[in-house]
């Protein structure tokens, strides 16, 4: 299974189903089982933008975190599978609305040039699993071997 880091407040909205495209500048030919990293960094424009994300469309009902310290970093949070891989231009034409939700284009950078990958099928783990995150697309850690098994007997992945 692949993995991915993503700054939190980003990995937590994608591991409670609030974020359905992770934007990238970069393409891949890679779907399948997709682990979601929140990576330790916290910069203060994450910070800030917490508050935006998880209280700006209203309270979430789904937000189990009440500040942005209760987030979990450092550690894989969710399993989703990738499901495409598309150019921002398809989800968003220059000088057209395209099909995203508001809330969507708040979570991503759909600017030309970059790349919407699909997150599909997101199951947040009970627990986190720490670990040490990495750069572009990376091979997860073995102790999520067996929930990467259960979705594929489920025919999720």
């Amino acid at each position: 299974m692949k993995a991915i880091s993503l700054i939190q407040p980003w990995a937590s909205l994608a591991a409670l189903g609030l974020k359905e495209w992770e934007t990238r500048s970069w393409y891949s030919n890679y779907r399948g089982l997709l682990a979601i990293h929140a990576s330790k960094r916290a910069p203060s424009y994450a910070r800030e933008f917490f508050e935006e994300a998880f209280y700006g469309f209203g309270p979430l009902t789904e937000n189990p975190y009440e500040s942005f310290d209760d987030l979990p970093r450092g550690a894989i949070i969710a399993v989703a599978r990738l499901a495409d891989v598309v150019p921002t231009e398809e989800l968003c034409p220059p000088g057209r609305r395209g099909r995203l939700s508001e809330r969507e284009r708040m979570y991503g950078d759909f600017s030309p040039g970059r790349y919407a990958w699909l997150l599909a099928d997101v199951v947040r783990l009970a627990a986190p699993v720490p670990c040490r995150g990495n750069f572009g697309l990376w091979d997860a850690p073995p102790e999520l071997r067996d929930l990467s098994w259960s979705f594929a007997r489920n025919g999720d992945g």
